[in-house]
């Protein structure tokens, strides 16, 4: 009730009850309280009858819920059946805005699930926000009365019921909340903070546009318009050094918003157990029934539900394929270029042979969004359908989310975010890794079939994120080098048994070896494959337990396959596997990333004769310089400097036949690693950075901009390279496998061996060296022992226990290993200066200015 009504209506009664009082007052000469009441103030907040609520004018939209608009005015009509069930709530935006940076249509911007209630006596109807943390007991179960007690969900929401329906329906009316900015049908919070959208605009320029009521959903539209602020890096310059970029201005904006309400299933899919040798993603629970002496922390891989149908159950168990309940199906948005679409569905069909390895036949596909004559309650937006969205974004990009089911790891839906500026990432990919081998790389725009074969298998590996796949970088380290040289057999088997590494294209492959894009092209392969079976095999009315021991043993046979396994560094933090590295090919990247740094010299020399067009500017050739050769190169040292100090990790246990889950990486392979570091990184690169036909084309030589982005990769280089974690954990290694790996004083005398070598020669030493060697003086300096050492370094090893402090410097070994070195290259560049034996005066004076910042390092 609003409060000026309440205001006048106790008005009214204190008026009425002093009138009554004063009449009795003149009878008796007394006042008689009694002669009146307050009136029953709840009575007057009751649930009105329902067709005071619901009008003969009332647009009524019947589905999941039904939905009500009286005038302005929105309801919610609620039936008892929905009333503890759980509703997936997916907001996305509809329409994006002109001003608002980097945000696009078909952004997620919320994800909550949601569970109603009913409180007859109060007559509200309460909204839960569910949390799903805590899982694995169900009624019956010792701990579950106990746990339930322990977490209660939030309430949310109260809505007062307005009316009951005859069926017994709960009637609340929604107006404010759809013209609002709640999370339930707006922002999450921290998704609002991160796009920098600020609060709802007044004066009418936020409505609601239009609701709709389907049998498992709602959908609703709205427009708001919110203050916030614009400009900023873009993601593209972002990422070269020196680019500039306002930090934004305030505006106001006007965006289109989509809720969707969609009611999980009764049944949710029976769990399927994660199984850290196969790489899915995961939902992450704390399980206090299944353990009894403590809880147990599991994981449930998140997968599409994917069934037989009962007819067909028996032909399925018997090996038959046969098609699914409901396939998979992914639609194009409307709104992509027509050129690309074809690419873009082949890229989901590439999997349908792989879920034939789990038994299904047409179990995924792409298809064309229906028109509005087709099916005019099919909406991009609605969260019953995945789609592929085409982004007219400047981000060099694409990602695969998916929307799922918190009890079960079921994937309710994905909407694949496709930004049209994948392409020039795409292309530039493809000249640095393959020009030299496939001459139609050698464009400044290279053909439209080409760029759509680069499309397709782009869209295949975002679809594999969506069927609940993670990276798999460990797959390419399964192919041996030579055999990617190897005509035949890498167009028949493909150079990465898995779709889902980041091995990008074939740049082992040399121009004598003709091998064709069947050669060059990652493709959906045996590892994902395999990995579909163990996601999606049907198990029948096999228990939990059955089916977990049956998909164990099936995956111990398989990972005795090198093709089979699965890892991937970036998903695997705290120890790093060199083997299970982005981007990179081979059982031994040394040997593979020479063969590359071959094909990139070859491009390098021809870069600007395959971008530079007629009439246009040198942004092809920048982009393709920056995007291609420069990453590239960066990425074939990064590979070699992952294995200084390397761990191998290994996904397999006991029942795998593995020995050891973490070993040191082998020392002939870290010694290889430095010998290639020290080759195409401590040497001069001219042929890369001092490359006058790129230079002059790009860069003002004044400017040296060049030059700086060659000291920067220098810096990061050597800082990997004398990195104080990196040490430490040498040393750690060193002392727990004493007879495997680098042992720290070799490790340090070799590299020092080969970023001085020049000290045993004579005559002068190159400039670009000298970068090197004042590189290596800045990053050991910090490592040493002084002989003064301030209250830092006293209490460094008590804050490193609590893991606090300095990069594992604070070790001690790592210290006066570190000095040691120190000590010895002081003493030989007194004797390389004493000898005379060089002559140039820049060398001289680079000798000296070392030899006395190490002595005042040293403290002598």
């Amino acid at each position: 009730m609003k409060k000026t009504t309440l205001i006048a209506l106790l008005s009214m009664f204190a008026l009425a009850g002093s009138y009554a009082q004063e009449t009795k007052k003149k009878e008796t000469g007394k006042t008689d309280v009694s002669a009146f009441k307050m009136p029953n103030l709840d009575s007057l907040d009751k649930p009105a009858a329902y067709n005071k609520i619901v009008t003969d004018k009332a647009v009524i939209k019947k589905g999941l819920m039904t939905l009500i608009k009286v005038g302005n005015k929105y309801y919610l009509e609620i039936p008892p059946t929905i009333l503890g069930k759980d509703v997936l709530v997916v907001n996305r935006l509809a329409k994006g805005a002109a001003d608002l940076d980097k945000v696009y249509a078909g952004d997620q911007i919320q994800e909550m699930i949601i569970n109603f209630s009913l409180d007859k006596e109060r007559d509200y109807v309460q909204v839960s926000n569910k949390s799903f943390s805590v899982q694995g007991t169900k009624p019956g179960d010792e701990m579950y009365e106990n746990l339930k007690r322990s977490n209660t969900q939030p309430i949310s929401y109260s809505w007062k019921v307005k009316t009951y329906a005859p069926d017994g329906s709960s009637v609340v009316e929604i107006t404010e909340l759809l013209n609002g900015d709640d999370p339930l049908i707006a922002f999450d919070p921290k998704v609002k903070k991160a796009m920098k959208v600020g609060g709802l605009v007044a004066g009418g320029s936020s409505y609601t546009k239009e609701v709709n009521a389907y049998p498992k959903n709602l959908n609703f539209k709205m427009i708001k318009t919110y203050s916030g602020s614009v400009g900023g890096v873009d993601a593209a310059l972002a990422m070269i050094p020196g680019a500039g970029g306002d930090s934004g201005s305030s505006t106001k904006f006007t965006l289109e918003l989509n809720s969707s309400w969609i009611q999980l299933p009764e049944n949710p899919l029976r769990m399927r157990e994660y199984d850290d040798r196969v790489g899915y993603f995961y939902n992450y629970f704390i399980d206090y029934s299944i353990d009894p002496h403590g809880v147990k922390p599991r994981g449930m891989a998140t997968r599409f539900r994917l069934e037989p149908k009962p007819e067909d159950v028996q032909r399925y168990l018997a090996g038959e394929l046969v098609e699914p309940q409901k396939p998979i199906i992914y639609y194009i948005d409307p709104t992509t270029p027509e050129k690309w679409i074809p690419y873009l569905m082949q890229g989901v069909n590439d999997w349908q042979k792989s879920f034939e390895k789990a038994g299904f036949k047409n179990a995924i596909m792409a298809k064309r969004a229906p028109t509005k004559e087709q099916d005019s309650t099919w909406s991009l937006d609605d969260a019953r359908y995945s789609a592929i969205v085409y982004k007219p974004s400047t981000v060099p990009n694409a990602s695969g989310p998916h929307v799922g089911d918190p009890r079960s790891g079921e994937i309710m839906e994905t909407h694949i975010n496709w930004y049209h500026n994948v392409m020039l990432i795409l292309q530039n990919w493809y000249m640095s890794q393959v020009a030299a081998v496939d001459p139609r790389a050698r464009k400044a725009q290279i053909d439209d079939d080409l760029m759509g074969e680069l499309i397709r298998f782009v869209s295949s590996h975002e679809v594999g994120h969506t069927l609940g796949l993670r990276h798999n970088f460990l797959a390419s380290n399964a192919t041996p080098v030579e055999l990617l040289r190897n005509k035949e057999w890498v167009e028949k088997h493909g150079h990465t048994s898995s779709i889902m590494d980041y091995a990008r294209f074939n740049y082992v492959a040399q121009p004598e070896d003709n091998i064709g894009p069947a050669g060059l092209f990652p493709r959906v392969n045996d590892y994902d494959d395999w990995a579909i079976n163990w996601g999606y095999r049907w198990m029948g009315n096999l228990s939990e337990t059955d089916e977990k021991q049956k998909l164990s043993a099936m995956t111990t046979e398989a990972v005795k396959n090198p093709r089979l396994r699965w890892g991937a560094t970036m998903e695997l933090p705290g120890i790093p596997d060199p083997r299970a590295t982005l981007e990179d090919l081979g059982d031994n990247q040394m040997k593979a990333n020479a063969y590359g740094m071959k094909n990139l010299q070859y491009v390098a020399k021809h870069l600007p004769e395959w971008t530079i067009q007629k009439g246009q500017d040198y942004t092809k050739l920048n982009q393709a310089n920056f995007y291609g050769l420069t990453m590239q190169y960066y990425n074939y040292i990064n590979h070699a400097l992952g294995y200084i100090g390397g761990v191998y990790r290994s996904s397999l246990g006991a029942d795998d036949g593995a020995p050891n889950r973490f070993t040191p990486a082998p020392l002939e392979r870290q010694k290889e690693a430095l010998n290639f570091i020290d080759k195409w990184a401590l040497q001069p690169q001219n042929w890369l950075f001092n490359n006058e036909a790129i230079n002059g084309k790009i860069l003002d030589p004044f400017m040296q901009s060049r030059e700086s982005f060659q000291e920067k990769l220098g810096d990061i280089f050597m800082g990997k390279l004398l990195s104080g974690d990196v040490l430490a954990k040498m040393e750690v290694l060193n002392q727990r496998f004493p007879n495997q790996g680098y042992q720290l004083p070799a490790y340090m005398k070799d590299l020092q061996d080969k970023v001085w070598a020049e000290l045993n020669g004579s005559g002068k030493i190159d400039a670009k060296k000298q970068q090197v060697q004042a590189l290596y003086l800045k990053k050991l300096t910090p490592l040493i022992v002084t002989k003064e050492s301030g209250p830092m370094d006293i209490i460094a090893p008590l804050l490193a226990q609590f893991g606090m402090g300095g990069g594992g410097t604070s070790n001690s070994n790592v210290q006066a290993i570190a000095t040691l070195s120190a000590e010895t290259l002081r003493d030989r560049l007194n004797a390389a200066l004493k000898s005379g034996r060089f002559t140039d005066t820049l060398t001289k004076a680079h000798l000296n200015k070392t030899l006395h910042n190490l002595n005042n390092a040293l403290k002598k």
